[in-house]
């Protein structure tokens, strides 16, 4: 095992990040394997995160039915093309295939139309994109097969406003709701009732067809409701429950927008969706990786849990508490955590994501404690509207900040951690990941002399 020190002195680590960063026109550090630095852990540990859940390293081993008639197989997320590609490199059965998601077309998938749509809020090609792939689930009959591949951000892409709600008013809608500080949970319950597609009605348009979905969990509790608002799952929420989400978070025409709510679909069977439905990656699965790799470099784990939910700024407050009390001992650790971050009030001009937000406050609570590493970021590879994952922590954020003429408060008042930890240099750019698994947070406590 390669071995360093990790130190917190400002001339050593000057000469440390010469030797394994580059640091780009857009300020996004972009870090080298050639020694291990504090960031590269964080990173490594990142990056085994994000493998476990990559598709083609959980999609292979799946045994799927062969259907007597046709096979129609439907991937729509952020990790849409990676899950088709996997479905066909495992030879599974394929007649049609459809691809909905935010990235351009990685590469040709024999048999496959892919369509490129707008995330978080919805577009004219997501509502294209589920009109072709409505019309083609409502050919199928009882002896073919709905194959659907799910990952986060189908929600957004997959997009048939109910009757009454036009592109516009589902938009305005959706922006409104992602600035109020609403839960994924929250957000999608309206969302289900606003769509002809979401809450089990993709299932409901396939019958009598068999529906097969696999998913990739992005959403705390890994509930098959909301991940990607449940289009092949049941749903138990009710109009009163959208409802009661559009008033309290005071969204714009919150009466027209109740008037065009729908009532959940039923199902004869609603347990055979439920048995046909399998989970093959969850963030907890991708944290106890983490973990796990973590132990391998003598580094003990302090879990707190991939569901945390809550305002960044104020989860941040607590992890600094953590760390601060780990700290204490004078012994290496590391803090791990996961789950999805809400960012309240946020102008649309506001630059960064909870994860910026949370690295940001972070760094303010810590005031500088030597020895305390961190990095946030979203396993999607972009957090918020930012073009990158994430951003680091180091102990010297704050004064090399101020010493770049920098303000750490107004930043994070004004909801520009985007552009503050871009301005420093300590952005990461990662791209996409092909997966997504929420969100992923390790706090590194190394004190001066620790070898790892």
């Amino acid at each position: 095992m390669q071995e360093s020190i990790f130190e917190a002195t400002g001339k050593t680590r000057k000469r440390r990040v010469r030797e394994t960063q580059q640091t780009s026109r857009k300020g996004v550090r972009h870090i080298k394997t050639m020694t291990r630095t504090p960031e590269h852990i964080l990173l490594e540990l990142f990056g085994v995160a994000v493998s476990r859940g990559h598709p083609k390293n959980c999609m292979g081993a799946l045994s799927l039915p062969v259907a007597k008639g046709r096979t129609l197989v439907v991937a729509a997320g952020k990790a849409a093309a990676p899950m088709a590609e996997a479905y066909v490199a495992a030879r599974h059965p394929c007649n049609l295939g459809i691809i909905v998601s935010p990235d351009p077309e990685s590469q040709k998938l024999p048999g496959f139309t892919h369509f490129k749509a707008r995330h978080p809020v919805p577009d004219t090609a997501g509502i294209r994109a589920t009109q072709h792939l409505m019309a083609e689930t409502a050919k199928l009959g009882p002896d073919d097969l709905l194959v659907v591949l799910l990952s986060g951000g189908a929600s957004a892409l997959l997009v048939a406003p109910a009757p009454g709600l036009d592109l516009t008013h589902l938009q305005e809608m959706t922006a409104n709701l992602l600035a109020s500080g609403a839960t994924i949970e929250e957000i999608n319950t309206v969302r289900k009732h606003l769509s002809q597609i979401k809450g089990g009605r993709l299932a409901a348009k396939a019958a009598p067809a068999r529906c097969l979905t696999y998913a990739i969990s992005d959403v705390t509790g890994n509930d098959p409701s909301v991940i990607a608002s449940g289009p092949t799952w049941p749903d138990t929420s009710s109009k009163r429950a959208a409802q009661d989400i559009l008033t309290r978070y005071r969204i714009p025409q919150t009466e027209f927008l109740t008037s065009c709510l729908l009532a959940p679909p039923t199902f004869d069977a609603p347990h055979s969706l439920m048995s046909d439905y399998h989970l093959i990656a969850t963030p907890e699965e991708a944290l106890a990786a983490a973990a796990r790799h973590a132990r391998t470099l003598g580094l003990p784990v302090t879990d707190l849990g991939a569901d945390l939910k809550g305002e960044a700024r104020e989860m941040a407050r607590r992890h600094a508490q953590e760390a601060l009390k780990l700290a204490t001992s004078g012994n290496p650790a590391l803090i791990l955590s996961g789950g999805e971050f809400t960012v309240t009030g946020a102008p649309q001009e506001a630059i960064g994501g909870p994860n910026h937000e949370f690295a940001l406050a972070l760094a303010i609570e810590m005031q500088g404690a030597p020895g305390i590493y961190a990095f946030a970021a979203d396993t999607d590879g972009k957090d918020g509207n930012t073009g990158a994952a994430g951003a680091f922590v180091t102990p010297d954020t704050i004064t090399r900040a101020l010493s770049k003429g920098l303000d750490p408060a107004s930043a994070l008042a004004g909801h520009r951690a985007g552009s503050f930890f871009a301005e420093l240099g300590d952005s990461h750019a990662k791209g996409s990941t092909g997966t997504n698994i929420n969100d992923f947070r390790a706090i590194l406590i190394a004190p001066e002399g620790t070898r790892i």
